[in-house]
């Protein structure tokens, strides 16, 4: 969400779908990766991980659940996240920005409006295909690339 706000992809406060002051539990992709393969491993190799299932024997019917969160861990805001990105993105100005972006604030009562979020959400989608289009003119293939499916996989 930074690097969207810094280039200006996120560029007005209905681009926020979050209650800025509810816990937000990004899970870096490397550890989603790493529990999603060690959960299809124990599947596979049929491994027993509930501690209770021989107190209760109706455990051992259940499917495995793997849970994979930090927010227990190090727990950090919405807002905490945004204004640190703020303060990082206003002091080391990117090199490139969407023409008539800007940075905003976000005020701690806010609460998102669902069909603003999908408004900015369908122009964001629109920015993100120029830019593609643009980086492919300019023979930037792999940067169009990680663009085009980073955005999909938001």
């Amino acid at each position: 969400m930074g690097i969207a706000m810094a280039v200006g992809l996120f560029d007005k406060l209905e681009s926020v779908a979050m209650v800025p002051t509810h816990v937000w539990d990004a899970v870096p992709g490397d550890v989603v990766c790493g529990v999603i393969l060690a959960a299809a491993a124990a599947t596979c190799a049929r491994m027993d991980i509930n501690m209770y299932s021989d107190a209760v024997p109706a455990c051992k019917a259940d499917p495995m659940v793997v849970h994979a969160g930090t927010s227990t861990t190090y727990p950090i805001s919405l807002c905490e996240a945004f204004y640190a990105g703020f303060d990082f993105v206003r002091q080391n100005p990117p090199p490139v920005r969407l023409p008539g972006s800007a940075l905003f604030k976000l005020p701690l009562d806010y609460k998102p409006d669902e069909e603003a979020v999908k408004r900015c959400k369908y122009w964001t989608g629109w920015k993100v295909w120029a830019a593609v289009k643009l980086l492919n003119a300019l023979g930037m293939y792999g940067t169009a690339r990680q663009l085009h499916y980073g955005y999909l996989g938001e």
